[in-house]
């Protein structure tokens, strides 16, 4: 969700605050291409789990370039950070968060070398709505995917449950047959 939705919004909200140029298109169309390629990374990768940490990390710079890009406007450097953070946290707990942190501040540093350091921190009402829904509807994503990963851990806890009752039964019938 955060790399096909929220890319149309930095630039909608670049363009807003005039601060679109032809370095912040090209950032903007990584943006655009990153998912596809970190897909194929982890993928192709000897160690999916590996690939996906270093995907994770890459996100965060990718990500961090969107704070210059919007001139750091305020709801967009929320809600990045808010889901770098969540996906880092769910996937690799505390310290891949600091890892996520410090990936969205390189990213941003060097965006912010590229593009420069302007800060306008108005936001029209249409940006504040539009960067608002963006964040609920990802928080709503990493609940729901969370939810479901809670339910296929409870589905293997009860068919390990009844696995072990059958065995315990198998044990006890061969243990009476051979007395």
């Amino acid at each position: 969700i955060t790399f096909t939705v929220n890319p149309i919004l930095v630039f909608y909200t670049a363009n807003n605050q005039g601060a679109l140029d032809t370095s912040s298109i090209l950032l903007l169309c990584f943006s655009l291409v990153w998912p596809y390629i970190a897909f194929a990374h982890a993928k192709f990768s000897s160690n999916s789990r590996n690939a996906e940490f270093a995907n994770l990390i890459t996100d965060g710079v990718v990500s961090g370039t969107w704070f210059p890009i919007t001139l750091f406007h305020p709801w967009v450097i929320i809600t990045v950070s808010t889901v770098v953070a969540m996906g880092t946290l769910v996937n690799g707990g505390l310290r891949m968060f600091f890892k996520a942190i410090a990936s969205l501040t390189c990213g941003s540093l060097l965006a912010g070398i590229l593009i420069g350091f302007e800060f306008r921190l108005e936001a029209s009402s249409s940006e504040i709505i539009l960067w608002a829904l963006s964040l609920f509807f990802c928080v709503q994503a990493y609940a729901y995917l969370n939810n479901r990963g809670i339910q296929r851990l409870r589905a293997i806890k009860s068919q390990l449950g009844e696995e072990r009752e059958a065995l315990r039964l198998l044990t006890q019938n061969m243990e009476t047959a051979s007395n």
